[in-house]
């Protein structure tokens, strides 16, 4: 089952069965996951969670949560595509919570240089981080993380015909 939507010079289409894919390895961060998967997940995610903060804050509060741990797994097995450590992802958590506790220690006489290059250092290395997820491409071939996604058909735009 294919969803299929129009888009300037070309078709985008979103597969069902990629997305069960998707969740079904969403606790596995063994591995490797190419960008198609990681932006399929993501959009999905900011789809799912757009709706649900229309109907209630609640409700998009626990979609939230529960897409936490597959959205974390999906982004350590795309560093992993790019053999990169998942560690990386950890930096911008630390150094996003040290740069709040010296602000918090600017009331008790904290200088004020060691928050800004916190946060400067936190900025920096969660844009590093954001775009070896999004533009980054994989290894054609193993790395230490393992072999490339294996896909059964890859798509090409040019062999389907427009959507009316």
């Amino acid at each position: 089952m294919n969803l299929k939507l129009n888009k300037t010079g070309g078709k985008m289409e979103i597969h069902i069965e990629e997305l069960k894919r998707i969740m079904n390895e969403s606790l596995n961060i063994k591995g490797r996951a190419d960008r198609r998967a990681f932006i399929t997940l993501f959009i999905f995610t900011f789809i799912v969670s757009s709706i649900a903060s229309r109907i209630n804050t609640t409700l998009s509060t626990i979609i939230m949560v529960l897409f936490i741990i597959p959205q974390l797994s999906m982004n350590i097995r795309r560093l992993h595509d790019t053999n990169t450590s998942g560690k990386w992802l950890i930096f911008p958590y630390v150094l996003g919570g040290l740069t709040f506790v010296s602000f918090v220690l600017l009331f008790f006489k904290f200088p004020l240089v060691i928050m800004v290059v916190l946060a400067t250092s936190t900025i920096l290395c969660s844009v590093y981080v954001s775009i070896k997820l999004f533009f980054e491409l994989g290894d054609k071939g193993p790395n230490k993380y393992g072999l490339p996604l294996n896909r059964v058909s890859e798509i090409n735009i040019s062999d389907y015909r427009q959507v009316e």
